[in-house]
């Protein structure tokens, strides 16, 4: 992990059609040889990794354009190797970060630059639309609907 003023570096993954928040602790699936590399690194320095959801789950390589802007920098704390390559991660999230791009340096995972949110700063236009709920579970409804920001009611978000 590279850290420099504009943030730092950190091995990514991106996940298909789940999104990981800071404080929970959940497993997942990669089969991708660019994911599992990223995992390998990460378990080789300092065990962290950034998750970023991918807009479409159907996109094989996906690149800045295809994630969303706001992941979230976990643990790992387990892997497990499963038949036909793949491998199962156990993780718990720490901390929401942005992403700003991609290092060009690195083909064999994914090395993206960073920079960390502190708790309660809003990092998405969906964020600052509905200030009054909380963003836990603001963000799981807004990957799951995917609307426009401020077209969806408060009072829907607030009773689900």
């Amino acid at each position: 992990m590279n850290i420099e003023e504009n943030g730092y570096e950190i091995p990514a993954v991106a996940l298909r059609g789940m999104t990981i928040l800071p404080d929970m602790i959940i497993h997942f699936d990669l089969s991708r040889k660019r994911s599992i590399q990223a995992v390998e690194q990460a378990m080789n320095t300092d065990q962290r990794l950034l998750v970023v959801t991918q807009k479409d789950p159907g996109t094989e390589e996906p690149e800045c354009k295809d994630l969303y802007e706001v992941g979230t920098v976990v643990n790992i704390r387990q892997i497990t190797r499963l038949p036909n390559d793949i491998i199962r991660v156990l993780a718990e999230g720490r901390v929401r970060a942005k992403l700003l791009s991609f290092s060009e340096e690195v083909s064999e995972y994914l090395l993206a630059r960073i920079e960390e949110a502190p708790r309660g700063e809003k990092l998405s236009e969906y964020e600052s639309a509905y200030p009054d709920i909380p963003s836990g579970r603001f963000l799981c409804l807004c990957a799951s609907v995917q609307c426009p920001p401020g077209k969806m009611s408060p009072d829907y978000l607030c009773q689900t």
